[in-house]
């Protein structure tokens, strides 16, 4: 008799504990993911505070923009060290690209416009250095899309696609949660 109370009784409480160690287990992704958006937070307003910085100057420079810009992130990368070499060489030829592709007089040209291919270029630069910063901290966080990224074909190539994989990752940790509660 006690053997089939005991065989019952862990037939109907064994449902009970893999839920709870599923909710468990998914409300700590969750608990990562919040903690990676809030240092991202943090991390860009120290970005922008970085800019904003080398605009107020007197006479800005590409020099002091990318000196500005280099301090930040090496204070970011000294709490939070990148994971992979391939983000210092990211973040090194998006300096290099800055540094050649824009003069001191484009900062000062008022015939530049949102649509101007330099203007988006700039952009496009920006947005490649923000993103690996954001790679490297999702790394450090061990919200790894490096890994499942093998046919990458340059820096850039690489940097948006581990991008993608890790919002697909937030995509199924905040849709599950969501779902679970």
């Amino acid at each position: 008799m006690t053997l089939n109370r005991e065989l019952v009784w862990s037939f109907l409480h064994f449902p009970f504990l893999l839920v709870m160690k599923l909710f468990i287990l998914g409300y700590t992704q969750f608990v990562i993911w919040w903690k990676v958006f809030e240092t991202s937070e943090s991390v860009w307003t120290q970005l922008d505070l970085s800019l904003t910085k080398a605009f107020e100057t007197t006479e800005v420079t590409t020099q002091g923009l990318v000196d500005h810009l280099n301090s930040t992130i090496n204070n970011v990368f000294e709490v939070y060290t990148p994971q992979y070499y391939d983000t210092y060489l990211t973040v090194e030829r998006t300096f290099f690209d800055l540094t050649e592709s824009f003069p001191d007089s484009f900062w000062y040209d008022e015939t530049v416009t949102e649509a101007d291919p330099r203007f988006v270029r700039l952009q496009e630069i920006l947005m490649e250095l923000v993103v690996s910063v954001e790679n490297s901290l999702f790394a450090t966080f061990k919200i790894n899309g490096f890994d499942s990224i093998k046919d990458a074909e340059d820096g850039t190539d690489l940097e948006f696609k581990v991008s993608e994989k890790n919002y697909t990752k937030f995509h199924h940790v905040v849709c599950f949660h969501t779902l679970a509660s």
